[in-house]
């Protein structure tokens, strides 16, 4: 009883820490605000897949609403639940690393944006236990959270299908049990009406989102991790189990193999070979460039700029990497024409941030991210664009130099606003504005 109230102390200790750190001084992402978009719309009602696009299954943010509907519509809500997770994964690694854990931990910590990827961390690092232990009906445990896994994040869920099925004696057992929250959630979908957006956002969309949002800057690095993983899978005659699961976990830093996939895909190699017997302990010290490289590659900014409204969700988190004259800037103009028009797009990767501020509702056009809008997305966007303007009064706010922040926003549907509104007037320089 004593220890699992130690244990409770670090979290809740590590938990206040991170969130010092990761709300007040961390730098502020497009991911982190478009996660906490989703979760927000589940809390207010509304429907992923069918009310607003996402291209991953919606596991995270489903527990995120809990936390926003529990602390209110702010982004720490978000903070909180993230930072419970990353405290959970440092407590488990060290509790199997001890001191070890110095060279690990530090990487997990500073991967600390709220997101998706810090959950799926926590599940791999969990299976690697639970592989490891003699705990009883662990085939079916781990087959419960590679499903959550699936839940979580598609593409992992899937690729860790495999080994789930090929070690497990039981297998039908265990595709059971894998299947269960599945099904759950597959009608779940049906239900409301989402499961073909479903299928066209998280499968069929994926076709674009590789096109468009490919990045192999650390490519190379990450075949030559998977060839030697393969090397020793080969080796121990394909009875390392552990090794097998992180080897399916590298679909992780496929498409984008930028700093941030690439240590995610590190994170249970690491603790992989510190868990092990391989490096002696005179040898740790070896690790030490290898944690301060990581870390460098994910480049942590400690700029300090506190957001000061507080009637925004934003309030005192960190602005560094966005410019707070911008969010007011917009975020006003739309409150005041907002009864105007019958709707307003915002065709921008700011959507997410200016409509959250001010509660207006968010829908799919907030977010036209390439790869982000299912198969073919951005024509059907333009049609459904068009069709709905011809009866209803439209403006379309359009972010002055978003090719340049945003790569990753459909173009396609910009040129088309340019070409066939009518521009009305620019707002402090930052923003065009067209209507109908």
């Amino acid at each position: 009883m004593k220890k699992n109230q130690k244990y409770i102390f670090y979290l809740l200790l590590l938990c206040s820490l991170l969130f010092c750190f990761t709300y007040f001084i961390g730098p502020l992402w497009g991911d982190e605000i478009w996660n906490y978009g989703f979760a927000y719309n589940i809390a207010t009602g509304l429907i992923p897949y069918k009310d607003f696009n996402m291209v991953i299954t919606p596991l995270y943010h489903f527990i995120a609403a809990i936390f926003i509907k529990i602390f209110g519509h702010h982004l720490y809500s978000l903070h909180l639940f993230n930072n419970i997770i990353i405290a959970t994964t440092v407590i488990i690694t060290s509790k199997k690393l001890k001191y070890r854990n110095l060279l690990l931990a530090p990487i997990i910590i500073i991967h600390f944006t709220p997101s998706y990827n810090v959950l799926c961390t926590l599940f791999i690092i969990l299976i690697l236990n639970l592989l490891d232990s003699n705990i009883k009906n662990k085939e079916n445990i781990i087959s419960l959270i590679v499903s959550l896994l699936f839940l979580t994040k598609q593409t992992i869920g899937l690729c860790l299908l495999i080994p789930l099925v090929y070690y497990n004696k039981n297998k039908i057992k265990s595709l059971a049990t894998f299947m269960i929250p599945i099904l759950i959630f597959t009608i779940y979908l049906i239900l409301n009406n989402a499961l073909y957006k479903f299928i066209d956002y998280c499968f069929l969309g994926l076709i674009n989102f590789g096109k468009k949002n490919t990045l192999l800057l650390l490519l190379p690095l990450e075949i030559m991790i998977c060839i030697i993983i393969i090397y020793f899978i080969i080796k121990s005659k394909f009875k390392n189990k552990q090794l097998t699961y992180i080897l399916m976990y590298q679909i992780i830093t496929i498409p984008i193999c930028d700093g941030n996939h690439f240590v995610l895909g590190i994170i249970p190699i690491l603790y992989y070979i510190l868990s092990s017997n391989i490096i002696k302990n005179k040898n740790l010290k070896c690790f030490i460039p290898i944690t301060i490289c990581l870390i460098i590659l994910l480049k942590p900014n400690t700029n300090f700029n506190l957001y000061k409204n507080n009637n925004s969700f934003l309030y005192k988190r960190n602005l560094s990497t966005y410019g707070e004259e911008q969010i007011n800037s917009i975020s006003n103009y739309m409150n005041n024409n907002r009864e105007k028009y019958d709707y307003i797009f915002l065709l921008s990767g700011n959507a997410y941030y200016s409509k959250l501020n001010i509660k207006y509702k968010l829908t799919k056009y907030d977010l036209i991210n390439n790869g982000n809008m299912g198969y073919q997305g951005d024509k059907k966007y333009i049609k459904e664009i068009d069709n709905y303007c011809k009866k209803h009064s439209c403006m379309f706010i359009l972010y002055t130099y978003e090719e340049k922040i945003n790569p990753q926003t459909n173009l396609n549907i910009l040129k088309y606003i340019k070409k066939e509104y009518t521009k009305k007037e620019n707002v402090d320089g930052y923003y065009d504005i067209y209507t109908n």
